[in-house]
């Protein structure tokens, strides 16, 4: 007999449990949650510190128009050990893809209108000589669009070959080209450059009446970032100064644009390079009242400015077509390469 209280000889004793997996899986969990919350945090301060000073501040405006696409690198590392580790915090990680792909990258996602419209607008910086002839001419027969306007047009050796019928208007490095009737209105000059030409009204006699366009030009930011971004020295803060003086000028030249846009009646498709991404500061300041084309009817990120510096590559949407009611823009599309370091920026109207 076995006596009260007491266990069998033969019967097994229980195993006594790792007293040390469970802390050490808490704190793995705990670490994981730490890295998870701060990464979030990061992403939408980042995103804050960059809507509110890029355009503004001169670190501010480095990452504005940089790679931005570095702050997804660390997701998919986070994403895989909440996955496996930290399941309830998956939210935070829906909610942090969602700040990479839409605030801070500009993602849009809109169901467009594949119909033919009243109106369709294409627009490009074509870098001078740096497009390929063929390539313009054939997304002008695929595309069909009514009205192209180009930026740092430079017919020399050799002007455009345009369709039969249309009409060309060229003008310092401006050009608007349609197959409907265009005149050149007038122009306003760059304040900063006399003799330079920033932009031009036109008038266009389409079929169902007659439409205001502006094409325009806006200065760079380039010589400004490449002074501070030495290729020797990395960041050259010596040079911090000539950056901040040319976010004067083009925050000065964006306003004086903008007011003289602003002065004349009636509804406007507004279109060209602006220099800007649509979250800097001077945009959203002198540009915000109009509708954007790519914001209200485009699909993906909408680049169209493809940069490469030391074996790094990212893009900015820098071109824009901005309009007003009556306008009702249907679809926005970024279409392929023709050569410059732009890329054509196409939209269709009703």
């Amino acid at each position: 007999m076995v006596a009260p209280g007491t266990a069998p000889i033969d019967q097994p004793r229980p195993t006594p449990p790792d007293k040390g997996a469970a802390p050490r899986r808490t704190r793995w969990q705990r670490a994981i949650a730490v890295v998870t919350v701060l990464y979030a945090a990061s992403i939408f301060a980042l995103w804050a510190w960059m809507y509110i000073e890029g355009d503004r501040s001169w670190l501010a405006t480095i990452f504005l128009f940089g790679p931005r696409w570095l702050c997804a690198l660390p997701l998919p590392l986070v994403a895989l050990c909440v996955v496996v580790w930290q399941r309830r915090l998956l939210w935070l990680v829906a909610a942090t893809t969602v700040m990479i792909f839409g605030p801070l990258l500009g993602f849009h996602a809109h169901a467009s209108d594949d119909g033919p419209g009243k109106l369709r607008v294409l627009t490009c910086n074509v870098n001078q000589r740096g497009y390929r002839d063929a390539d313009l001419a054939n997304l002008i027969d695929t595309a069909q669009p009514d009205v192209v306007a180009l930026q740092e047009v430079k017919i020399a050796p050799a002007p455009i070959v345009w369709p039969r019928g249309w009409q060309v208007v060229h003008r310092d490095e401006l050009l608007v080209a349609s197959r409907f009737p265009v005149e050149l209105q007038e122009g306003f000059e760059r304040p900063s450059v006399p003799g330079k030409t920033v932009a031009f009204r036109y008038k266009i006699a389409a079929p169902g009446g007659d439409v205001q366009l502006f094409n325009l030009h806006l200065m760079t930011p380039r010589w400004g970032l490449e002074a501070v971004l030495d290729r020797n020295k990395g960041v050259d803060l010596s040079k911090i100064p000539r950056l901040d003086a040319m976010l004067w000028l083009r925050a000065a030249e964006s306003q004086q644009v903008s007011d003289w846009i602003a002065g004349f009646e009636g509804a406007k498709i507004i279109v060209g390079d602006f220099n800007m991404p649509f979250d800097s500061a001077i945009f959203r300041r002198n540009w915000s009242g109009y509708e954007n084309a790519f914001s209200t009817a485009g699909f993906g990120f909408g680049f169209t400015k493809m940069t490469e510096k030391r074996g790094w590559s990212y893009g900015s949407r820098i071109d824009h077509i901005l309009y007003t009611p009556p306008w009702h823009c249907k679809k926005a599309w970024v279409d392929a390469d023709i050569g410059s370091d732009h890329l054509p920026l196409l939209a269709t109207f009703d």
